[in-house]
């Protein structure tokens, strides 16, 4: 079994050093604490840990947790049937229709797990019930989803960062989790501190942010770091920010990375070099506003189908070829019967993919697919990057990863290839397959995605040469 009972003495001792760093800005008066954690280590079982001592220790009563749906719903969750020091506590899980909601909402438990799109309709619930925010602890999963900072959505109503921030006056104390803080620089750190100290450190306002660390470009659009704002920035939050990588502390599988080049047919290669150049000169209908644009468009190209600019005969899409598809079938052959678990970008990848092989499982379509998986039972599990992306545990399925369709999102892909290699994985080696048709976009962002250390502005930079070169 995946899940089996450990002891609070089977912790390792890296995760033993941040439940002390957690005791330890607690018992200074400090708000909280943001955990800069790479995948793989343990964020999840490290702090319950930490508060459910707290917890012994009368410091606080209750935690709400909020992170991904899946996640919510299956990884926090699972540590408390995994860890024998946490099986004496309660979660209950307020996710689902509204009426699951409203009878986890009414449980007396120890933690509540709640999705982060549902964040304004707890707070609207409880004002509806005339109670009072009753947690007095918060652990938000994957905190770079605070990093915009907006406190109300575009129809005026408090967004989940709003909620954040109204209901901080009832934290003793919050842990922020993720594992890559600053995927397009230092500004991502303003929103998740906003969140975190109420603005102390870096400003009550990203405007307050920008004039002590950032200038802008002649247009005042583009905001970049003045000279040695990253080292300032830093210092000042050096007191709730720990950060931790996994390759100083995890032995890991071995990572092969295979390179699966298929070429289009001589008439789609055509018809992708036609399109592109169509769009660079700007005589299309389709709607090409940008180089994100137009990268998505080619993306569309090179996995196989592009989508109309409007809906034709009631189809939104044009088949084009189907050399991705015939790349899947050779990686299914070569896995020799393993499973595989496929990363998708567009409803018609899914779509190819499923009519091609029958028997693959789609974890949007199932709600027992992660279980399933996890046990073995499921062949080929498909899935769009962006809907399991954090703090899932996948490893115990199977260690081929493919990525169908390429991303140019580094957040999306360094997440998605961390589900299957991490702790818990039995095999001696990992295998990340990317499908890339020759010639076209593919190849420009693998190579974009492959530059270690490299920021989300970098990748952009890297995937627009190829425009630039035109």
């Amino acid at each position: 079994m995946p899940f089996s009972m450990r002891a609070r003495e089977d912790l390792r001792d890296y995760q033993e050093h941040l439940v002390t760093k957690i005791h330890d800005t607690q018992a200074k008066g400090l708000p909280g604490l943001l955990m800069a954690i790479e995948m793989g280590l343990g964020k999840t079982v490290t702090s319950l840990t930490a508060v459910t001592e707290m917890m012994d220790a009368g410091k606080i009563r209750k935690c709400l947790i909020v992170a991904p749906l899946r996640v919510a719903q299956h990884t926090w969750p699972q540590e408390f049937d995994g860890w024998e020091h946490l099986a004496d506590r309660s979660i209950a899980v307020v996710c689902g229709t509204k009426k699951k909601r409203e009878a986890a909402l009414d449980e007396d438990a120890d933690f509540h797990a709640i999705n982060r799109e549902n964040l304004p309709w707890l707070r609207d619930e409880l004002r509806r019930q005339g109670r009072a925010w009753p947690w007095d602890c918060l652990i938000y999963d994957e905190s770079s989803r605070l990093k915009a900072g907006k406190q109300k959505t575009g129809s005026g109503k408090l967004s989940e960062f709003g909620v954040i921030v109204e209901a901080a006056r009832h934290h003793k104390y919050q842990i922020l989790l993720t594992g890559t803080p600053t995927p397009s620089g230092i500004a991502d750190l303003w929103g998740q501190m906003r969140a975190l100290d109420g603005g102390t450190r870096l400003g009550r306002n990203i405007t307050q942010f920008r004039s002590r660390y950032m200038v802008s470009d002649f247009m005042g659009y583009n905001w970049n770091p003045r000279p040695g704002a990253e080292e300032e920035v830093m210092d000042q939050v050096s007191d709730v920010i720990v950060s931790m990588s996994a390759d100083d502390h995890l032995d890991l599988p071995e990572l092969v990375i295979d390179d699966v080049v298929v070429d289009l047919p001589p008439k789609a290669m055509k018809g992708y070099k036609a399109f592109k150049r169509t769009f660079l000169e700007n005589q299309t209908d389709v709607l090409a506003v940008s180089a994100g644009v137009l990268a998505g468009k080619l993306c569309q190209y090179a996995n196989g189908a592009v989508y109309y600019e409007e809906p034709r005969d009631g189809v939104d899409h044009e088949v084009l070829h189907d050399a991705k598809i015939q790349g899947l079938q050779e990686l299914v052959e070569r896995a020799g019967g393993e499973n595989l678990l496929v990363a998708y970008s567009y409803k018609f990848d899914k779509a190819a993919i499923l009519k091609a092989f029958p028997d693959a499982v789609a974890v949007e379509d199932h709600p027992d697919a992660i279980e399933r998986w996890n046990k073995g039972e499921i062949k080929m599990m498909i899935a769009h990057p962006a809907s399991i992306r954090h703090g899932l545990n996948l490893q115990f399925g199977g260690r081929h990863l493919v990525w169908f369709g390429m991303t140019w999102s580094l957040e999306l892909y360094q997440q998605f290839n961390a589900r299957l290699r991490r702790s818990g994985q039995e095999a001696d080696t990992v295998f990340l397959h990317h499908i890339l048709a020759r010639g076209t976009i593919d190849e420009r962002i693998v190579k974009a995605l492959s530059v270690r250390g490299a920021t989300q502005e970098e990748v952009m930079a890297m995937v627009a040469e190829d425009f630039d070169k035109s």
